[in-house]
């Protein structure tokens, strides 16, 4: 299903559920069950407040978790491919990534994290049923939306403020708590689909293209431009998008090719560090600047320039070298300069 479109991947995977649901009632009957709770602490009381011990520790754990999860999406190399499969998997396999390592990963973390998430109720009720997990998916999955999908803090704080709701709507009208749950739902996708703590600062190709046609007007001799596209457009999108621009449609009148890269090369960009970023010189638009001129001394460039034109004649091996010194992010071998 990993080839097939999003809306299969959704299906299957819903049909699955109920199959296992199923599959559960037919081998352990459809009566609930009573289970051990992995902790049982007591409760305090502090002034006229009942605090359960069970509550606070679950709620330290999924803190805890939430911290770990969120360092290790951000900062690790296997964090930040999980974050750019999504998004592009034909761009990401050029840089390298195993795309199918990669979403069996993500499957057997959330798989993990789900038996947390259980082991953590059941402390507070030891109480399990076939289908007790299709009502912690849903409301898990309204609590995404209601914090930001894709933003694990945001999720935290969903399923905080909904379990909040449903506490006091149970205090005024019992019968209702699952209305009001499905209501917020519908009311937060109307109202601000991102979620509260997300933010909708992609562009969209339409808007990428005219910011490329943009900076073609602004552009001066000499200048390198750079683009503040917000988060990342589909360059092959991007293509057509500007083709469509000048009447011509992709694949029938203009052809796109991918030229450049040879059979073990990696495509990489390249991308403004903060430092260099709060360098750059504003233009008379808010999203194109000029990126700060490169310290380049002309003399010694002209001599590595000579000292290349003499190894190139006589084809020998410092060529190779020659060009590894005066281009420190590519490093050319004799086999593909087809020396």
């Amino acid at each position: 299903m990993r080839k097939a479109g999003s809306m299969s991947a959704l299906i299957t995977a819903l049909a699955m559920s109920i199959f296992l649901e199923t599959l559960a009632m037919v081998l352990f009957g459809a009566k609930p069950h009573n289970v051990q709770a992995i902790f049982s602490l007591p409760t305090i009381t502090v002034g006229s407040v009942a605090l359960p011990l069970n509550v606070l520790l679950t709620i330290a754990i999924g803190l805890g978790i939430m911290i770990a999860l969120q360092l290790f999406v951000k900062k690790t190399k296997l964090g930040k491919a999980m974050r750019a499969v999504p998004q592009d998997k034909d761009a990401s396999t050029l840089v390298g990534i195993n795309v199918n390592k990669i979403i069996t990963t993500t499957f057997a973390i959330g798989s993990g994290l789900a038996a947390v998430a259980a082991l953590m109720y059941c402390a507070t009720y030891p109480r399990v049923t076939n289908d007790m997990g299709s009502m912690m998916g849903m409301k898990a999955f309204i609590a995404a939306v209601l914090g930001g999908i894709g933003i694990i803090p945001g999720a935290m704080l969903g399923g905080i403020l909904i379990g909040l709701i449903e506490i006091f709507v149970k205090l005024f009208a019992p019968g209702w708590y699952e209305a009001v749950t499905y209501g917020t739902l519908i009311v937060i996708l109307l109202v601000k689909p991102s979620g509260i703590l997300g933010k909708n600062v992609g562009e969209k190709v339409p808007e990428a293209a005219q910011l490329v046609l943009q900076a073609g007007a602004l552009a001066e001799s000499g200048n390198i431009y750079v683009l503040d596209m917000g988060e990342p457009v589909r360059i092959m999108d991007l293509a057509k998008q500007l083709i469509r621009f000048y009447g011509y449609e992709p694949g029938v009148n203009m052809e796109i090719k991918i030229v450049g890269l040879r059979p073990g090369e990696k495509l990489y960009e390249e991308l403004m560090m903060d430092e260099e970023q709060d360098k750059m010189r504003r233009t008379v638009h808010n999203k194109i600047f000029v990126a700060p001129p490169r310290n380049i001394d002309l003399g010694e460039f002209y001599q590595q320039l000579q000292e290349l034109a003499v190894a190139a004649e006589h084809n020998d091996d410092s060529v190779v070298e020659q060009l590894a010194k005066m281009v420190p992010t590519f490093t050319p071998t004799r086999e593909n300069l087809k020396l």
